[in-house]
């Protein structure tokens, strides 16, 4: 069994030297890791925690020197951004004669300086942010530090909203991730041809779709009602809800509910609080969000 086929990697960056990366595949068994995060929508910190068991010491000694993780998670391959951010504090447990465990807490800001010409950012702007200003920031940043590359000089993006942050972003990841996500929240997709970055518009696409959320998505258990205050302290119908681990939620994300268990709660929600958990060898990878009646 290859743990259900649950796939993984996990990448350690640090300035002037060279990356490291651990895998699990379809194919081969990797590292057991252990991963929790909890991100909410508040100017404080979102911090993770990440477990690597059985490192080797020269691993474990360029690692607690200081750098940033990246933990994409997903199945048969199919992985996203789970955890991204600076190495915040790191201890070994040696506990077990016969194993070391790494812990590992993560910023979700990133504190530290990566080589000049280097595809992972920090993509923050604040409240109300529209999808179309998000992708002119990231181009900004690939013209900045790739000089190698250059920004179509006649891309438009309509000024259009598609899509509104109202608690707007605070994200870590690499450009081109985050360039293919926001673009195609505006209802665009990138391409690179001779070393320039075009756009081109999608026909018939107006924003991402809100994650669907029913029985036969991935839903575990039942969805509890609650109530949930926005930011303009508005009492808003809330529910939360636990899902197979699905990093395709994002905070001020959609999501919809098509529950047939109970349809009285079903419609379109904005997500203010989310977590993903897991261990790669064993028990379940879950993620758990909480959502507002938009």
């Amino acid at each position: 069994m290859k743990y259900l086929n649950r796939t993984y990697k996990l990448d350690f960056l640090r300035e002037g030297e060279k990356s490291l990366t651990w895998e699990q595949t379809s194919d081969a068994i990797g590292l057991c890791i252990e991963f929790k995060t909890t991100n909410t929508l508040t100017k404080e910190d979102n911090t993770s925690e990440i477990k690597i068991h059985n490192l080797s010491p020269n691993s474990i000694a360029a690692i607690m020197k200081g750098g940033a993780i990246i933990l994409s998670c997903g199945y048969a391959g199919r992985n996203q951004i789970v955890i991204s951010g600076a190495i915040a504090s790191s201890s070994v447990d040696y506990s077990d004669n016969k194993k070391s465990i790494l812990n590992l807490s993560i910023s979700s800001k990133l504190p530290v300086k990566l080589s000049k010409e280097d595809e992972f950012m920090t993509l923050e702007l604040g409240p109300n942010a529209n999808s179309n200003a998000i992708v002119k920031k990231i181009f900004d940043y690939i013209s900045e530090n790739f000089k190698n590359i250059k920004i179509d000089k006649q891309w438009r993006i309509k000024p259009i909203d598609r899509r509104v942050y109202k608690s707007g972003i605070n994200t870590f990841g690499s450009c081109w991730n985050l360039l293919n996500t926001y673009a195609l929240d505006a209802g665009y997709q990138y391409y690179i041809e001779n070393s320039v970055v075009y756009l081109r518009e999608l026909e018939g696409v107006n924003y991402m779709p809100a994650v669907e959320v029913n029985e036969t998505t991935g839903l575990i258990g039942y969805i509890k009602q609650t109530g949930e205050v926005d930011e303009n302290k508005e009492q808003k119908i809330g529910v939360e809800f636990q899902t197979i681990l699905n990093p395709s939620f994002t905070l001020s994300g959609g999501v919809k509910l098509s529950s047939s268990k109970d349809p009285s709660i079903n419609g379109e929600y904005i997500v203010n609080a989310l977590s993903h958990e897991g261990n790669s060898h064993e028990g379940n990878w879950i993620t758990s969000v909480k959502a507002r009646k938009q």
